[in-house]
């Protein structure tokens, strides 16, 4: 949701350009001011807990990341020459966006924000772990690390199992990501 979300004020924002453009992009490095963990906290504290508090936390604190990348894959895709001649040639701009833009911009985004899955399980864990998410007797592995703080010397695999579950299930989404960045790349080269 948060990718699709990025990718429309992306496209808007770099198609529109100027005055827009400047002020879209500040109101992103203000918002870059904050860490990723605090802008979550607040989300998950100003809304009642459970998944869907997760899942809008997860969401509000990964779009200025993602926006800033969509916009600057527009900005190059659209200041390509098949682009121009495109428009010379009088395509509506809608048609330029989607036709043109969009797809020749999905690969970076879609690579990005798999590889991003894996920091987004972490941060809702960790939500979990502080009791702002999920609550008992809906199991999650943020919230068992946390049970099993309180018996961690007679019984430490409370603790790790759960918390080696998010490490793999973290690496696992970012090797996907590496791999669907060097699948797309439209070079044909690994960075």
């Amino acid at each position: 949701a948060a990718m699709v979300v990025a990718i429309v004020i992306g496209l808007a924002s770099a198609n529109v350009g100027g005055i827009v453009d400047e002020i879209l992009m500040r109101c992103l490095d203000v918002l870059f001011a904050f860490p990723i963990v605090l802008v979550a906290i607040i989300v998950s504290g100003i809304l009642s807990p459970g998944l869907l508090t997760i899942m809008v936390a997860i969401f509000v604190a990964e779009i200025p990341y993602l926006t800033k990348l969509c916009r600057t894959t527009a900005g190059v895709v659209i200041s390509q020459p098949y682009i121009e001649a495109a428009r010379a040639s009088g395509a509506p701009t809608l048609l330029l966006l989607l036709r043109y833009a969009m797809p020749n911009m999905l690969p970076t985004v879609l690579s990005y924000t798999t590889a991003i899955v894996g920091m987004m399980i972490v941060l809702g864990a960790g939500l979990n772990f502080l009791g702002l998410g999920i609550q008992p007797p809906d199991a999650d592995w943020g919230s068992m690390v946390a049970e099993g703080r309180t018996v961690l010397r007679r019984a430490p695999h409370v603790t790790i199992f759960p918390g080696l579950a998010i490490v793999i299930v973290a690496v696992a989404f970012s090797l996907i990501g590496d791999g669907l960045r060097r699948l797309l790349d439209p070079r044909g080269i690994s960075r």
